[in-house]
């Protein structure tokens, strides 16, 4: 049996810090020192409530959830006006 091609596509992403810490100052955001610091508390409070979460859940207390450790900022970030 002949192999086929189903698909081919690429897949774009968007990066604005990269693996070295170079920011692209081009893209970012405009925000203010306090709504920075802010959203960087929320960031932080999301960490730990994760953490407790995973904690909570190995313990048999709370029902399978996915570890979100390391992806604050794609869970805060988006919501924050």
């Amino acid at each position: 049996m002949p192999i086929k091609t189903l698909e081919e596509f690429t897949v774009q992403q968007l990066q604005i810090l990269d693996e070295t810490g170079k920011v692209d100052s081009d893209l970012v955001p405009d925000l203010s020192d306090e709504n920075l610091k802010k959203l960087y508390h929320a960031m932080t409070l999301s960490g730990w409530r994760m953490l407790g979460c995973s904690i909570f859940s190995a313990r048999g207390g709370l029902g399978t959830i996915p570890v979100n450790k390391g992806q604050e900022a794609a869970s805060c970030a988006p919501s924050w006006h």
